[in-house]
């Protein structure tokens, strides 16, 4: 019997749910790429706060680079930049982004 992570590995649940994004590191000699990642966009940040921010959660092994303060990401004809690194679980990282 398999279980949901063998029929379902990650890779695939990104190509299905996530959005397409471009990302840029600010590595030397990096250029743009096309991957998968989860775009949220104007997130409550606190219960009881009207401030909303927008995020984005990255599958780290789809990124030739790993994620940094600065990097740019565009979506839908808009560019962010990665600001805070939300959390970081060895294979999942979320940031917040500001306007670019």
């Amino acid at each position: 019997m398999s279980s949901f992570a063998q029929d379902f590995p990650d890779q695939a649940l990104m190509t299905v749910l996530a959005d397409d994004i471009t990302y840029t590191s600010q590595q030397v000699g990096a250029v743009p790429q096309l991957v998968d990642a989860v775009v949220d966009i104007d997130v409550q940040v606190g219960e009881y706060v009207s401030e909303t921010q927008h995020q984005i959660e990255f599958l780290t092994e789809l990124l030739n680079y790993a994620p940094q303060q600065g990097d740019v990401v565009t979506y839908e004809l808009q560019n962010y930049s990665l600001e805070l690194r939300l959390s970081n679980d060895g294979k999942y990282q979320r940031w917040s982004m500001k306007n670019a």
